[in-house]
């Protein structure tokens, strides 16, 4: 009987370390929002806006730090494409993980449960192309901003917004839908029926992001390409480096470059002649030498 009770404390004592290390882990993880073998990161999502300019707080994505919104650097928008459109909560409890329930999925998305149903999730992206082309316009500013610390800065490229309206419904699927962002970084979704519809999507009805960062090449002369982070695939080409080469427009000035220059600029000033002490012929005053009189 003692050896059984024994047993049994020790088992007991398994179970909770086990379970305090699985949620150890699985606070620790990152949460991930998979559909179609395409993985979106949860965290700090309000930060993730699309075409806004971060840093990644962390290598496997624990978060992203905003510096800069799309419209800082450009007054232009850009197209977005839909890669998806997921209905229904099931396909949404899937992207999360099995297991996921209906309540976890209303805590996590900050809507009330019986709102899912009638909600639908856009993948909505910008072509790391035409990023790439825009980012040649940028000012000197932005351009900097992005060389300061270029291994760690990302731009979001592809977001996952929960749309709640019932234009988007299954049964409207047949409707073609197009999508743009805004220089202010707002998306804006374009219904093309028999009477065309334009719906905003709120900034905080973004949940996920992925980004991509940027790669020079060894060609000074050349801009740098946009290239989705995915850990499929070599962070940049061949002949290309996520470090900004010296002397290119998106690299930090060197300060000692700056300082010399500054000093070059400051021509020194010409000495002033000291004022002669010799009598000047006609001269009178106090300054002229005169002869005392007998």
């Amino acid at each position: 009987m003692k050896t059984s009770s024994l047993n049994i404390k020790i088992a007991s004592k398994l179970c909770f370390l086990v379970g305090v290390s699985f949620l150890i882990v699985s606070c620790s993880a990152p949460r991930l929002f998979q559909f179609q073998d395409i993985s979106f990161f949860t965290s700090s999502s309000s930060q993730a806006q699309l075409g806004n300019l971060g840093i990644m707080t962390a290598e496997n994505g624990f978060g992203f730090q905003r510096v800069a919104f799309l419209s800082d650097c450009q007054n232009h928008s850009l197209p977005v494409s839909i890669d998806a459109t997921i209905h229904g909560i099931l396909p949404l409890q899937n992207a999360f993980g099995p297991g996921t329930r209906a309540k976890q999925l209303s805590v996590i998305l900050g809507v009330p449960k019986e709102s899912l149903a009638k909600a639908s999730v856009f993948l909505f992206a910008i072509n790391p192309l035409d990023a790439q082309q825009s980012a040649e316009t940028w000012p000197s500013g932005c351009k900097t901003l992005v060389g300061r610390d270029s291994e760690q800065t990302r731009i979001i490229i592809s977001v996952a917004a929960l749309v709640p309206h019932h234009v988007l419904s299954p049964k409207m699927a047949s409707n073609r839908l197009t999508a743009q962002i805004s220089p202010r970084g707002h998306i804006s979704l374009t219904v093309h029926a028999k009477k065309k519809r334009e719906i905003n999507v709120a900034p905080q009805s973004i949940f996920a992001w992925r980004s991509g960062h940027f790669c020079w090449p060894s060609d000074q002369s050349n801009s740098p390409i946009v290239r989705s982070d995915d850990p499929g695939f070599d962070s940049c080409p061949e002949g290309y480096d996520t470090i900004v080469p010296e002397g290119s427009p998106w690299a930090v000035p060197n300060q000692d470059n700056v300082d010399s220059e500054t000093e070059t600029d400051v021509q020194p000033e010409p000495e002033e002649e000291a004022p002669s002490s010799e009598p000047v012929p006609g001269e009178t005053g106090a300054s002229a030498q005169t002869t005392p009189s007998l």
